[in-house]
Formats: structure tokens, sequence, C-alpha cells
């Protein structure tokens, strides 16, 4: 954990959030899809704490934003997956089928 500290940081010592972004992106690319979910949500509780500073706050939201994307392209690849299912058989169709149903 400590070389992730060390790695995350600028040379003046500060957090570099294009990197930072990168590694929860890496993160976020293992997680299933209630994995990333309940991470956002545990996130969003975080954001409600009244106490947060806000360059804490705006940590927290770019993170969400990355879980929430992750999320997204998750139910996009199932969204495609079933739409290629076969209505009829609700196998998977063949390209040949595909075109048959698109031409007129």
């Amino acid at each position: 954990m400590a070389a992730k500290s060390k790695a995350s940081r600028a040379s003046n010592g500060s957090i570099d959030p294009q990197q930072e972004e990168e590694t929860w992106r890496k993160d976020a690319d293992h997680l299933s899809y209630e994995e990333a979910l309940q991470a956002a949500d545990l996130l969003l509780s975080h954001l409600q704490n009244d106490t947060l500073p806000l360059s804490e706050l705006e940590r927290a939201h770019r993170r969400g934003q990355i879980y929430l994307e992750h999320c997204q392209s998750l139910l996009a690849q199932v969204e495609q997956s079933v739409q290629e299912l076969d209505p009829e058989t609700m196998m998977p169709q063949t390209h040949d089928k595909k075109a048959a149903d698109a031409s007129p």
C-alpha cells in the first residue's frame, strides 16, 4: 500500500490526480457490477458528510464517477449480449441469422 501512495505522489509531495484516477480505474476494472455499485454507494454516504473538506469531496466525486462508468460499461456489455439472442430460441444468433433478420 505504501508503494502506491509513493507512486501517486507528484514531485512536490501532493497527489498526482491523473495517476490517482488511473489507479482507481484499474481497481474498478476488477470489480463486478455489484461490487462497483456498492463502492459508489459507500462513496455517496461519504459525500453526504457535511464536515468533509472540499478537496476530499472532489476526490470522492471523481472516484464515484469512475465506479459509475464501470457499471455503465458492464450493463452495456450485458445489453449487447441480450440483444444478440435469437428471440425464438433464446440462443445466441449467428451472423447469418442477423443478416437475414435485417434484410427487408
